[in-house]
């Protein structure tokens, strides 16, 4: 594997949720910039990348969320490359608080050519500072698993991007898309009957234990956005939700990202994952793939 860069972070107050918790997306701003910094510090800065010509963009981003991370801890992120395509990297990443790991992660980076758009070859001289050819081995690329078909009623969410979605390559951030996933989560279950005023009535929440998005087409300000959703897996405490994120022009769809997200049920006085109530799951029961 390539060399291991170490970030140390303090979580911001603006950086929580409702929850009390580190806002998901947050994770992904942070393995981003670890990202950048591993790279300036190997001696690829970004404008270093852009007058070779290049720049690397994420396509793929799978992470696990162990144990919530709170305001105003500290933590450090180990990040590395462990594996290589002949455009692309899979590079590491290792959360962890007092030595223990909170969280885990992978993005799959593609080195895009920038005069064309299309892939630049990850050549011995775009890797040697990374590590080198032979520090990371060739690897084959994760596949998105595929969900089962859509239940009775799928359940879409429509919203404009907004320019604070937008980041410096003029394009969503790819942390933006886990905000437009969580928003979505949230309008499903109000939709059938399930406000979060009423789950917390009721004693429990529901929340992420893994994300897997795959990133297919940029999108820009301005753009409208259908953000479709339906459930499928339910297991004892949990269940995954795929997420269908596309482009709307007219009648005409285009699509720009797509996502599974394993969901748990929490018990909010003790924190422990619990079945679902029977009345929500009945509730939710059309928008359950078999």
């Amino acid at each position: 594997m390539g060399p291991v860069y170490t970030r140390a972070f303090k979580v911001r107050y603006t950086e929580m949720d409702a929850y009390g918790h580190v806002n998901n997306a947050a994770y992904l701003r942070y393995m981003q910039e670890a990202a950048f910094e591993a790279s300036s510090a190997s001696g690829l800065p970004l404008a270093r990348w852009a007058e070779l010509g290049r720049a690397w963009f994420i396509r793929d981003t799978e992470i696990e969320y162990l144990r919530p991370l709170t305001y105003p801890e500290t933590f450090t992120l180990d990040t590395w490359l462990s594996a290589r395509g002949q455009a692309w990297v899979r590079r590491e990443y290792d959360f962890k608080r007092d030595g223990e790991t909170f969280a885990r992660a992978y993005s799959i980076w593609a080195l895009v050519d920038l005069k064309t758009g299309g892939p630049a070859v990850a050549d011995a001289v775009a890797l040697a500072p990374l590590g080198g050819i032979d520090a990371i081995p060739l690897g084959p690329r994760p596949r998105f698993a595929e969900p089962p078909p859509p239940p009775a009623q799928p359940f879409t969410m429509t919203r404009r991007v907004d320019f604070r979605d937008m980041d410096a390559a003029r394009h969503v951030n790819n942390a933006s898309y886990i905000s437009y996933i969580g928003e979505c989560a949230w309008e499903v279950t109000a939709h059938f009957g399930w406000p979060g005023e009423r789950m917390h009535a009721a004693g429990f929440a529901v929340f992420a234990r893994r994300h897997r998005i795959s990133y297919i087409q940029p999108a820009y300000h301005g753009d409208v956005l259908a953000v479709t959703t339906y459930g499928f897996d339910l297991k004892r405490v949990m269940a995954t939700r795929h997420f269908r994120i596309e482009r709307v022009n007219g009648d005409e769809r285009a699509l720009i990202a797509r996502a599974n997200s394993l969901y748990v049920w929490v018990d909010l006085a003790t924190g422990q994952p619990i079945r679902a109530p029977g009345d929500y799951m009945e509730a939710l029961g059309p928008n359950l793939a078999a």
